[in-house]
């Protein structure tokens, strides 16, 4: 140990006795020695007052300890952040209302087949009747007629 230190350490007061004193011979030949404990003295003196002691209920390692379980306890589980009410909902009616609006487009975009039916003509010898089918509008109009017997047109009359 170099004679800094040993002056260093005699002056805090933690060297052992045998040092100690071993120490204190050695300053009592060398005035360089004397010097040096004075200015470490001298700055102990300025430094105690500034210096508190805090007493700590626990020891080191139970505070680091609850530090490394605070930091472990952080990175295992993760933060769940709260959404608000209108995340939620959104969450569940934003593809509902996908569905629906494809459900929807689907439902206006299959036309209707056109209905199937025979024409029907259903003539007697005394009416006439004509049908008009238009696929587009979905309509059958059907026209019936009396077949009178005196009309010059209607050469088929009674034969």
């Amino acid at each position: 140990m170099n004679r800094e230190l040993k002056a260093q350490v005699w002056v805090d007061g933690e060297m052992s006795p045998s040092e100690a004193a071993l120490f204190e011979r050695q300053l009592a030949s060398s005035p360089e020695d004397q010097d040096r404990v004075a200015r470490l003295k001298a700055v102990k003196a300025v430094l105690t007052p500034a210096n508190v002691e805090a007493k700590v209920p626990h020891s080191r390692e139970f505070y680091w300890s609850r530090i490394q379980r605070q930091i472990e306890h952080e990175t295992q589980t993760p933060r769940r952040v709260r959404e608000s009410f209108l995340a939620r909902w959104r969450r569940f009616l934003v593809p509902f209302a996908g569905v629906v609006g494809m459900a929807a487009l689907l439902l206006f975009s299959i036309k209707e087949p056109a209905p199937a039916f025979e024409d029907y003509t259903v003539t007697s010898d005394d009416m006439d009747s004509l049908t008009f089918h238009d696929n587009t509008a979905g309509m059958t109009v059907v026209w019936l007629q009396e077949k009178n017997p005196q009309d010059p047109q209607n050469e088929n009359a009674y034969d």
